[in-house]
């Protein structure tokens, strides 16, 4: 089932060669609900795309992923008690969400 959301965002050149965008909002709220939310990725992506640079920094992007990490170490080893960012181990990893959600005894 598919759900049509009657939304586009069209990128067109026009005769002056320049790069015109444009959304259609024919979807109503829900489709501008999805623009509101999602437009600056969406921006974002095509900027990095069209000048093959990265929006962030390498470093700010880790830092980032150091952060969600943090918070997954607190929530899984420490009962969610606070816990610094400089303070995650190293060589800590976080568990996978299923991990072998098949018991391999079953192939036996």
């Amino acid at each position: 089932m598919t759900r049509k959301s009657g939304l586009a965002w069209r990128m067109v050149l026009t005769s002056q060669g320049k790069l015109q965008d444009d959304i259609d909002w024919s979807g109503g709220s829900t489709a501008m609900r999805l623009v509101n939310h999602h437009s600056p990725l969406l921006f974002e992506f095509a900027q990095m795309v069209e000048t093959r640079t990265m929006p962030q920094s390498y470093e700010y992007i880790m830092g980032k992923a150091e952060t969600l990490l943090t918070g997954f170490y607190s929530h899984c080893e420490k009962n969610g008690e606070m816990v610094n960012c400089a303070d995650l181990p190293e060589n800590w990893r976080a568990p996978e969400v299923h991990p072998d959600w098949i018991s391999p005894e079953v192939f036996r």
